[in-house]
């Protein structure tokens, strides 16, 4: 469950370290350890927020998976796996497979969301990241992302280059030319 704790205003002169050129910022750890939500624990999160006299504070929370209209799973039910293993389960998320990543991932991108200023509240801010895995938009913008990154790294050949085997074998065929034709 969500609760706020007292409000702390940030110290004369530290408003811009704080808050920087952002409207709200979250720092977040959870209780078991980890540097970003979990969906095993509670998680303790600091939300640093410009106000309206542009000044800054934070106040610290303590929020949980049920905040996010999300069930609770152990770690271990979202981690492991070789690479492949990985990329299967995040493509299975994007096919719209309700899984214990998938919550995961919910769930982080649900603060992400919020902390942009995208949703007023964290509920809020699950169900928006909810409707777009189940949508589609997220698997199409992941493709375009990959046809995108494919393409930047794919480098043609020019046609005139040659493999190292190709200049290889040119080499052996030039030198076996003089000796044949000394005999």
């Amino acid at each position: 469950q969500q609760q706020q704790h007292q409000q702390h205003p940030a110290a004369d002169g530290t408003d811009e370290l704080l808050c920087g050129p952002c409207q709200r910022a979250l720092i977040v750890h959870s209780e078991d350890g980890l540097d970003e939500l979990s969906i095993a624990a509670p998680t303790r999160m600091w939300v640093v927020e410009r106000q309206a006299d542009g000044s800054c504070s934070v106040q610290e929370r303590r929020v949980a998976p049920e905040d996010f209209g999300l069930a609770r799973h152990p770690l271990s039910a979202v981690t492991g796996g070789t690479l492949a293993e990985r990329v299967e389960c995040f493509r299975a998320v994007l096919r719209g497979e309700h899984t214990p990543i998938r919550d995961y991932i919910v769930l982080n991108a649900a603060a992400g969301v919020y902390a942009a200023g995208l949703a007023q509240d964290l509920l809020s801010a699950s169900k928006l990241v909810q409707a777009v895995l189940d949508q589609g938009a997220a698997a199409q913008l992941v493709d375009r992302y990959v046809a995108l990154t494919q393409e930047i790294v794919h480098v043609p050949e020019p046609p005139s280059a040659k493999t190292s085997s190709e200049e290889d074998e040119e080499k052996q065929e030039k030198h076996e030319q003089p000796q044949q034709q000394q005999q």
